[in-house]
């Protein structure tokens, strides 16, 4: 039953040094190996080792292939088990790179000046759109800065043959004023998209490397809305870039300030931020590579995010789950090393509560397909580390919401996270298997690709548990989704009209697209076992709708309940708008702005 000792040797006994697991009898062989392996090419030695130092999470990158060889199944499994332990341990505190930041830009202030006293690095002036060719018209604060220029701006918008369409920009250098260059914003002749605005001002002032950008107001253009924008059009993800990458190109880019020129309230500014740290927290869950991000390393993330924020948390191991019967998301997670966790985080609001919301996601770390193994060209395998692109929302709109705190509601965020393997190990899931979720459903696997809404089965249930009355579910699950609706929108599915007309509101006001698709009961008849009470997946057509059916089974009657499904919009593949490529953080405004509804 002890660990072999060339293994105890190796990356496994420094974890197992803190966990006090050395037993095998080979502690000479151990301290030589410690040595020998801090000598070595892949790990440096701590700076300060004192025996019970906790591993960072580099030091495991080998630990799943660093398992026992077992004589016994339960050899075999306490092996497993103590891998497990190991990897709890060593992963306490999330790795730095996926840790929540509530700051994610330039700070942005308020300022007394004018635009005409206002001295920086960037002046942003606005300019109307008037007809079909969009002939500018100059807003009030860039007239008077046009008349201190001596009409320079009317000028170089002739030259340029500018076209002031929402979300245009130019800009130009100026010489002995107080501020040194001016970016003109285009806003169209009718409402202007605030946020598309803000995002052309961010591509405007990303050059700059530091400094100040004054930006002045538009009638009619939300304030929140646009720095909103501008905050996400800023961002970009250089985490992982290393030493061949110069310094100069892995440094933020942008202005350290933004300056309101002629705003009053400092409450826009205070929601904007909020919101752009969670969808920049979700955004760079979903970027973060599958040997960054696993199922232990989210849960540290989310309950290191909790403590920041004050949510509550509760953690549900393996055994936990076990015993409350989630077999359904169990059967997933039992062919990889690394386990499973039930992430339960809850907002509360302090006072009287008048709704209770449930928001779950789908928390696969990477997905392999299983033994239906994702091969050949369009399988994405290499963008599986997207799959818990659900779980990032949620933990992005739980971390909005617990900044903003909204009044009046209670907010469980529910997440089960783990990954889908190919292993021997015992209780891996084959095709074909039959699994029981914690109502006692039975399920038929006839496709091990088809996970997400195995896991999902138990969160849901577990959540509706914690006496929500409303439950919204979000998940990369299907690719028929994106076939049906392409890359941009998301898919709605929902048993309430009231609920999904919210939720239609929400993603108006907050730019994001979401288009409600038919629970269509009939088709649930390609999901019917012979064997099970049903099996979890139907025939090839009408893929997405028969998964939303799969995930009505696991819904209580009294519940007013949504799916999105978010396949397609979870992931940029080229910079557009606020999006740069990756992650985009698809859904957490929808979400906020759904929950903090009075």
């Amino acid at each position: 039953p002890h660990l072999h000792p060339n293994l105890a040797c190796r990356e496994v006994l420094m974890a197992m040094t803190s966990l006090r697991l050395i037993g095998t009898g080979h502690l000479a062989s151990a301290l030589r190996a410690q040595r020998t392996l801090w000598r070595g090419p892949r790990v440096s030695p701590p700076k300060a080792y004192d025996g019970g130092q906790k591993l960072h999470i580099a030091r495991l990158s080998s630990l799943a292939a660093a398992t026992v060889v077992p004589a016994t199944l339960a050899a075999r499994r306490r092996s497993r088990r103590q891998v497990l332990a190991v990897r709890a341990v060593a992963t306490e505190s999330p790795p730095e790179a996926i840790r929540f930041r509530e700051s994610v830009g330039p700070s942005i202030v308020l300022s007394g000046s004018s635009a005409e006293e206002w001295a920086g690095d960037a002046l942003v002036l606005f300019v109307r759109g008037e007809g079909d060719d969009a002939t500018p018209v100059l807003e009030a604060a860039a007239k008077s800065t046009d008349d201190i220029l001596g009409g320079t701006i009317s000028v170089f918008m002739k030259e340029e043959s500018f076209e002031a369409k929402s979300g245009s920009a130019a800009a130009f250098p100026v010489f002995d004023k107080a501020f040194k260059r001016v970016v003109l914003v285009g806003l169209g002749d009718k409402d202007p998209n605030a946020r598309e605005v803000g995002a052309a001002i961010a591509g405007a002032v990303k050059g700059l490397k530091g400094g100040s950008v004054g930006l002045t107001r538009a009638e009619g253009v939300d304030p929140q809305a646009l720095m909103e924008g501008l905050l996400l059009g800023l961002h970009a993800d250089k985490r992982f870039q290393g030493s061949k990458t110069p310094e100069k190109d892995k440094a933020p880019k942008g202005p350290n300030t933004v300056e309101l020129l002629g705003y009053e309230s400092a409450e826009d500014i205070d929601k904007a931020s909020a919101i752009a740290a969670g969808v920049v927290f979700a955004r760079e869950l979903v970027n973060a590579p599958a040997n960054i991000i696993d199922p232990i390393t989210l849960t540290a993330a989310a309950a290191d995010m909790a403590k920041q924020l004050g949510l509550s948390a509760k953690i549900l191991d393996e055994k936990d789950c076990g015993e409350m019967g989630m077999g359904s998301f169990l059967a997933v997670s039992r062919a990889s090393n690394l386990g499973a966790r039930l992430i339960h985080l809850t907002y509360s609001p302090g006072g009287e509560v008048k709704r209770k919301v449930g928001i779950v996601g789908k928390g696969l770390t990477f997905d392999s397909g299983g033994y239906n193994l994702k091969a050949g060209a369009g399988s994405m395998i290499e963008m599986m580390k997207f799959d818990m692109g659900g779980s990032a929302s949620t933990l992005g709109a739980a971390a909005a919401i617990a900044q903003l705190k909204p009044k009046d509601v209670e907010v469980h965020f529910v997440i089960a996270t783990c990954e889908n393997m190919v292993s021997g190990n015992p209780g891996a899931l084959h095709p074909g298997d039959i699994i029981t979720a914690m109502d006692g459903t039975t399920i038929e696997v006839n496709n091990t690709d088809a996970e997400g809404r195995l896991t999902l089965a138990d969160a849901l249930l577990y959540c509706q548990q914690q006496g929500v009355t409303e439950v919204v579910d979000i998940a990369t699950l299907t690719g028929a989704c994106m076939v049906a609706l392409g890359k941009d929108i998301t898919g709605m599915w929902s048993n309430s009209d009231e609920l999904a007309a919210s939720l239609d509101a929400s993603s108006k006001a907050t730019g994001e697209k979401l288009w409600r698709m038919p629970l269509e009961e009939g088709y649930f008849e390609g999901l019917k076992s012979d064997f099970a009470d049903m099996k979890n997946t139907g025939p090839r057509f009408g893929g997405a709708i028969t998964a939303a059916l799969f995930l009505q089974k696991f819904i209580q009657k009294e519940i007013n309940w949504a799916h999105l499904d978010i396949a397609g919009p979870a992931w940029a593949e080229k910079p557009k708008g606020i999006n740069s490529i990756g992650g985009t953080g698809t859904m957490v405004r929808t979400l906020t702005d759904y929950a903090c509804k009075v």
